[in-house]
């Protein structure tokens, strides 16, 4: 799913991301399958207007579900890239962007879904990932982290 990138050996890239939200696709399957059938049966059967505008709005909210479902999905991606010098993180919290020495403490949550960075303006970061420590990329993106903070000059 995401693995460093072996351009360089000093640069790695991680990309987080969520596992797909399947009830909410079902559901979703589901609502646009029914307003589907119903607004055409309703049309093709002369049924009142009434059921005809009911199924094109059960129509509807699947279809928005669904968009609403990738754009979740997209917004919890985190792409963290490591250098030598410095790091790059985007989440749906923001940017981080800075050089190793300029962090003074980092601590990651009992689930493992926040890392926080204390900078040394004592601001804090925080990067919120779409999963937890038990998974294996966010397992190698935590290691890599912490092996940069040990070595940085």
């Amino acid at each position: 799913m995401s693995e460093p990138s072996e351009s360089t050996t000093d640069v790695a890239t991680y990309v987080l991301r969520p596992a797909p939200p399947i009830k909410a696709f079902f559901i979703a399957a589901v609502l646009i399958i029914l307003g589907a059938v119903f607004t055409v049966t309703s049309t093709a059967q002369g049924w009142h207007v009434v059921v005809t505008v009911l199924a094109v709005i059960v129509l509807i909210a699947g279809v928005a579900l669904a968009a609403m479902a990738v754009v979740a999905m997209l917004r919890s991606r985190v792409k963290a890239e490591l250098r030598g010098d410095g790091f790059h993180i985007e989440s749906a919290n923001g940017i981080i962007d800075g050089r190793w020495n300029d962090i003074t403490k980092a601590t990651r949550s009992e689930s493992g879904h926040r890392i926080t960075l204390v900078m040394r303006d004592d601001t804090e970061r925080h990067v919120l990932s779409p999963v937890g420590r038990e998974n294996p990329d966010m397992a190698a993106f935590t290691e890599d982290l912490v092996a940069r903070l040990r070595n940085r000059d």
